[in-house]
């Protein structure tokens, strides 16, 4: 009984860190936008440049807070160490796939960490259902790191999951990134 409810509870956490990182980036593309916007209009003023720069400032001091929940910097360093804690918050962020400015090389750094870090049974069932979701879902990312960190992972209810998704479905360019990855996880590194 008590794993029953961990497991709920789990699963609630896990979709409010999703909903928090994705929050988070349109907070940094929201960002990013009024740094843009005001860049086309800093030279009609001191005003208008004025703006621009407190608009570029504000970027640069939220980014790394933002882009990763306990703050970039501080969330790669623990992850290269493989925190447990901060494993189970990078799979969540592939899984959510926040899309902002430099978050693909975030996501290219963390599945390169988590190649090399021991992961738990939970784990690695969690970054199989995120690549079958990218995969479902039109969020495949045609990164080398994400296709190593697959292999790494590779086990034959993954491989299965994959042909059956491939058997199943009608949807031609979900058959087609079902594919490669099948083909990526049975290539040499």
């Amino acid at each position: 009984m008590w794993n029953a409810e961990y497991k709920d509870k789990k699963d609630v956490m896990n979709k409010k860190m999703i909903a928090f990182i994705l929050e988070n980036a349109q907070k940094i593309e929201e960002l990013r936008t009024a740094v843009n916007d005001t860049f086309r209009h800093k030279n009609e003023s001191s005003q208008a440049e004025q703006a621009w720069q407190d608009a570029t400032k504000k970027f640069h001091n939220a980014y790394d807070w933002l882009a990763f929940p306990s703050g970039l910097e501080k969330g790669l360093e623990l992850l290269k160490k493989h925190y447990p804690s901060t494993i189970d918050t990078a799979i969540n962020y592939l899984y959510a796939n926040p899309y902002f400015f430099r978050s693909g090389y975030i996501q290219q750094k963390i599945a390169h960490y988590l190649k090399s870090a021991s992961l738990s049974t939970k784990q690695i069932i969690d970054l199989h259902e995120t690549f079958i979701a990218h995969l479902t879902e039109d969020k495949t990312a045609h990164r080398r790191e994400y296709y190593q960190l697959a292999r790494t992972i590779a086990n034959d209810e993954f491989r299965k999951k994959i042909e059956n998704i491939i058997d199943t479905t009608a949807d031609e360019e979900i058959i087609k990134r079902a594919r490669y990855l099948l083909t990526q996880l049975n290539t040499k590194i």
